[in-house]
């Protein structure tokens, strides 16, 4: 009852019945994906067989404490089962003296596979400590981390080792969070290509984590941030690889019980502050100048990011119209007829986004009531641009999407903030095309440049009256971009969408 009443609370009786049933369809989609997704026994058989030119280790690192013995033998049976054979499983102990049982079960599944390596801690160093130890053990040139509750899929280090051969340093995939018997997926987690805007929002990547082991000795895990521990690590780890790669494939099944944090952030609230903690540490380290706070008591974290300059309205924009704007400041304002800025924090919101170093524009969500009908578009290979987010504001959305800042491909062209050095860099708009298609193909250039393009949907603009219809793709845009679009979109890819509507 305590989590229906918090749903309540945060949402209202309506919010609250718009949730369940959105959680109801995760469920039973997540089941449905799961079942037409699984390995077939020749996939597996072709995975098992596969000839490594390069011989590569890849460590499992486990920290256990006091683990319950079912849940203790599904996690190392998980890596047993595992199709990439030249693994090793490292697993640090630091369970009390009332679960000797743990070191048993452990040793004797050592005497069946020399692969899986054991310490025993002469007491519980806590998460981190224990963690460190596992790592510590590690001869791979690549570690994984696996929670001592939780199970990776039978194919996680085989697609591990496909993203290492492609240059990869730091590794993640999708996972789904299972009830506690691990029989019954809750939801699944589509996540994005690496994305640093919505690292700062919350801990996306989470698991399946696999990086290089070099590189973590020099970003190692950290005391003081215990329940963030590996958030506080993945910020300062991607920030210096050299590739961060992701796996749109569920490699990793989270158990939810009631210690975990899958369960919710009511099951471990430190979790909460610990998170801030870790953005806030990392923002200081890069010397970038931000207070980071808590979200509704969530594990979701908003940054306020100083910002003295000032941005010139535009309300057709064309580049000579930018030319001229762009000499009064270096960011200029840009918002279609009949749509207006909620408040004052909207311009300030976007303002704080754009004149960050690698942003080359911010845009916010347009509502028309309590109904999105503007914002963000992702790649389609059919439509080209597709809305990313339309119909009714009820809930925080998918995964929280609808109350954080976010990396998109294109905005559109309802309420922007674009930065003066990208644009001229850029050579500003492709005046051939009009409307929404310029700004797409604005923000789409500048997201092959390596620039962030920021969606935030808590500015958020206003407008009345009946929307025009979009028009067709135009055949200028649709030659420029056919090439792109074919593959899915990096931040929005298409398990994700049909699972989220």
């Amino acid at each position: 009852m305590g989590r229906i009443k918090d749903i309540i609370n945060e949402s209202g009786i309506t919010g609250a019945l718009t949730m369940g049933i959105k959680q109801f369809q995760y469920k039973t989609r997540a089941a449905y994906y799961l079942k037409e997704n699984a390995l077939t026994a020749e996939e597996i058989k072709q995975q098992k067989e596969t000839d490594y030119k390069e011989q590569l280790l890849i460590s499992i690192a486990v920290p256990v404490y006091n683990t319950p013995e079912n849940y203790l033998r599904e996690m190392i049976e998980s890596v047993l089962e595992q199709t990439y054979y030249n693994w090793e499983l490292c697993i640090a102990d630091g369970s009390d003296g009332d679960h000797g049982y743990v070191g048993n079960i452990i040793k004797g599944y050592m005497e069946l596979d020399s692969r899986i390596k054991y310490t025993c801690l002469s007491s519980n160093r806590g998460i981190v400590g224990n963690t460190q130890a596992a790592i510590k053990m590690a001869e791979g040139k690549f570690v994984g981390l696996l929670d001592h509750d939780d199970t990776l899929a039978p194919n996680a280090l085989y697609e591990c080792r496909r993203a290492i051969n492609r240059g990869g340093d730091v590794i993640y995939s999708d996972e789904v969070t299972m009830d506690e018997k691990m029989n019954k997926p809750r939801i699944i987690h589509f996540k994005p290509d690496f994305s640093p805007v919505n690292l700062l929002a919350q801990n996306y990547i989470s698991h399946f984590l696999v990086f290089r082991k070099d590189l973590y000795n020099k970003f190692s895990l950290r005391t003081g941030f215990e329940g963030a521990q590996d958030y506080d690590l993945i910020l300062r780890l991607t920030d210096n690889a050299t590739r961060v790669v992701h796996i749109p494939k569920i490699l990793y099944y989270w158990r939810r019980c009631k210690r975990s944090t899958a369960s919710g952030a009511e099951a471990k609230p430190y979790c909460v502050e610990s998170g801030r903690k870790a953005v806030q540490s990392f923002l200081d380290s890069i010397e970038c100048d931000g207070v980071v706070s808590i979200y509704n008591n969530m594990t979701l974290y908003h940054t306020d990011f100083y910002t003295d300059g000032e941005a010139a309205p535009v309300k057709k924009p064309n580049n000579y119209n930018m030319e001229a704007a762009f000499e009064k400041a270096d960011m200029v304002y840009i918002c279609e007829k009949n749509i207006e800025p909620v408040s004052d924090e909207t311009i300030h919101q976007l303002m704080m986004y754009a004149q960050l170093e690698n942003v080359a524009v911010a845009g916010g969500i347009t509502l028309n009531g309590s109904k999105i009908v503007g914002g963000a578009f992702r790649m389609d290979a059919e439509e080209f641009l597709t809305p990313v987010y339309k119909g009714r504001l009820k809930t925080n959305g998918y995964m929280r999407r609808l109350v954080m800042a976010q990396n998109v491909t294109a905005l559109a062209n309802t309420g922007v903030i674009i930065n003066k050095e990208v644009f001229d860099e850029l050579k500003g708009f492709d005046e051939r095309l009009k409307g929404k298609e310029r700004m797409a193909d604005f923000c789409m250039r500048a997201w092959q440049a390596g620039y962030d393009v920021v969606f935030d949907p808590m500015a958020r603009f206003k407008t009345k009256g009946r929307q025009k219809k979009d028009k067709k793709i135009s055949a200028s845009f649709k030659a420029k971009w056919k090439d792109t679009v074919i593959r899915d979109d990096p931040y929005f890819n298409e398990d994700a969408y049909w699972y989220q509507n």
